[in-house]
């Protein structure tokens, strides 16, 4: 026999029971504080359950009490007859068409906006490369003409004396700037 001193019990086997039901109690406390909410829904649904066990709706007292093809309904005891049943799977066939129809159209408006999409990308790609196969042309455009305008300047400035080779070099870089400018307007 163990024993508890927080209860001044005696018992067999362990924990102690006293104990035991105690963190119980705690959790089940804990529980209900920290899911509120969800308890309550849970309560209406085990309601809803309960005051509706079955799978379809009684056609005399209208609670969803009926099994599939149920001769008599276990809540008022009415008699169901063949007739309504083949109502029902008239309609649930009916709505298991409409569910096909509103999958197949959801499907063909998904393919329909990933081909758009699929094309959408192509076409930036695209436009991605002829962007960097122009700006490379233009870079070495820029490149070959500024070894041109640098040869003639150099072959110009071979005439001059100082302040004309600082002219020459405030040309050279106004060529340089207006090739620039040039690239950018074809950008």
């Amino acid at each position: 026999m163990a024993y508890c001193g927080n209860h001044d019990i005696h018992y067999s086997g362990s924990p102690c029971p006293r104990c035991d039901a105690e963190e119980r109690h705690r959790e089940l406390l804990n529980a209900t504080a920290g899911g509120l909410a969800d308890t309550v829904d849970a309560m209406r649904a085990s309601d809803y359950r309960r005051a509706n066990p079955g799978e379809y709706e009684c056609p005399h007292c209208k609670y969803i009490a009926l099994k599939s093809d149920a001769t008599r309904c276990p809540l008022c005891r009415g008699e169901i007859d063949g007739g309504y049943w083949k109502e029902v799977r008239i309609r649930e066939r009916a709505e298991a068409e409409r569910r096909k129809i509103q999958v197949e159209q959801q499907r063909s408006i998904d393919e329909a906006a990933a081909k758009k999409r699929e094309r959408q990308a192509a076409m930036a790609q695209r436009e991605a490369e002829e962007r960097r196969q122009r700006t490379m042309i233009l870079s070495i455009a820029g490149i070959i003409a500024g070894f041109v305008v640098l040869g003639l300047l150099i072959q110009w400035l071979r005439q001059f004396s100082g302040l004309q080779i600082c002219i020459g070099v405030f040309v050279l870089f106004m060529v340089i700037g207006v090739l620039g400018g040039i690239a950018e307007i074809f950008d």
